[in-house]
């Protein structure tokens, strides 16, 4: 408990500074700051799980990283962010580590209760071998569910904007491109690639039809 609090104090001080630097303009300074600090963060986490996998090195890299790639406002159609969006973002971050912790407590307290039930090593490994087995079938069926969900909420956007941003002459046409309440379910689509990565590292070589499909549901989230 300590160490997660004293990961979360440090975690929403660097990100104040940076949210502060951000609101002043400095968005050069609040973007590096962002960077460095999701590779410190990446690396802790690796460091104490062991796995490169890990829901939190992955989150960190990818998340606080892509923030502040964002925050650096490298486009010229890019507007400086607000208040309820630099905290939208950080409490995001902050409530995801919270529920990985409290999550993992529960689970170690259920493996606790079920240990101590099982005497036989043979039926503990095939409970285990089970869970596994659902626990990969639930991320396929994450990555099937996405693909899908994105790809419709997409196709409603162009019926409503009326146009694919791509194939459109207007420089800034993807500026506009966006209905409220669909458009987040639409880019929920790069999730699609990193959980076929966890389901690969996982479940090993799937069967040639399960690879097909995955192909399938990667090529329509890169394909939005």
């Amino acid at each position: 408990m300590k160490k997660q609090i004293g990961i979360s104090i440090v975690f929403c001080l660097a990100y104040i500074t940076a949210a502060a630097l951000g609101l002043n303009e400095w968005q050069t300074a609040a973007g590096i700051l962002l960077c460095i600090g999701a590779c410190i963060l990446a690396v802790f986490f690796y460091m104490e799980s062991r796995w490169i996998l890990d829901y939190r090195v992955i989150l960190s890299l990818f998340w606080l990283g892509g923030e502040g790639i964002a925050a650096l406002q490298l486009s010229n159609l890019q507007q400086p962010w607000n208040v309820r969006t630099w905290v939208s973002f950080g409490l995001f971050y902050l409530v995801f580590l919270w529920g990985w912790y409290f999550g993992r407590m529960l689970q170690g307290k259920r493996c606790n209760r079920l240990s101590s039930k099982i005497q036989n090593v043979h039926e503990r490994h095939q409970r285990n071998s089970a869970e596994k087995k659902e626990m990969i079938e639930r991320i396929y069926s994450s990555i099937r569910l996405v693909a899908l969900v994105s790809m419709a909420c997409f196709l409603a956007e162009v019926f409503i904007m009326g146009y694919i941003p791509l194939f459109s002459e207007d420089t800034h046409a993807y500026n506009y491109f966006h209905v409220t309440g669909i458009h987040y379910f639409t880019f929920s689509c790069m999730l699609v690639h990193p959980l076929t990565l966890i389901y690969v590292m996982e479940g090993g070589r799937p069967e040639i039809k399960r690879i097909g499909m995955l192909i399938l549901w990667n090529v329509l989230a890169l394909s939005i």
